[in-house]
């Protein structure tokens, strides 16, 4: 736990000048955020957001799995997936 601690406190000092949003990602934007930049450029939108998504289960795992020793399958198709969500054949 206190190494993790440590690199947190590292990247805060490392991207001090940094915005917020830009350092936290995608994750942090509102429902609304999402649904304008999806209005506007919906291919960038769902990269976007999806990839970050993504990321964010696979991490989840990976922490589950070392503290608890537990696993989620998170396998699937994620493009076909994400077609069905956007309504597409």
């Amino acid at each position: 736990m206190k190494r993790s601690s440590a690199v947190a406190v590292a990247m805060l000092l490392f991207m001090g000048g940094a915005q917020a949003d830009s350092a936290a990602g995608a994750g942090t934007n509102s429902c609304e955020q999402f649904a304008i930049q999806y209005r506007q450029n919906p291919e960038l939108a769902a990269l976007k957001f999806f990839s970050w998504a993504q990321r964010f289960m696979a991490a989840s795992n990976a922490s589950a799995i070392r503290e608890a020793k537990v696993f989620r399958d998170l396998e699937g198709n994620a493009e076909a997936q994400m077609a069905r969500f956007r309504g597409e054949p």
